[in-house]
């Protein structure tokens, strides 16, 4: 799924992608990142991208934020350019 979309983050050595099963919300982990939370509330917030932090889904993963493939390509793009940033 994710190797059909524009995607910079495959391209960033820091960021590993984690593939969906059945769902169209892969995981982010980001070397480096501070807890979800604090990163989907902090950053990207100036970036005006929305995330979720995955512990919200899965308690104790916050390593990890939560990406929504449910837009337009060209947004897509657009957001996955912000969050690298």
């Amino acid at each position: 799924m994710l190797a059909k979309l524009p995607n910079p983050l495959v391209a960033t050595p820091d960021i590993v992608l984690v593939e969906p099963q059945g769902a169209f919300y892969p995981l982010v982990r980001i070397s480096g990142m501070p807890p979800s939370p604090d990163f989907v509330n902090g950053g990207l917030v100036a970036e005006n991208v929305g995330l979720a932090p995955d512990d919200t889904f899965w308690p104790g993963n916050e390593e990890y934020i939560r990406l929504c493939l449910a837009q337009p390509p060209a947004c897509l793009e657009q957001a996955l350019d912000r969050i690298v940033r």
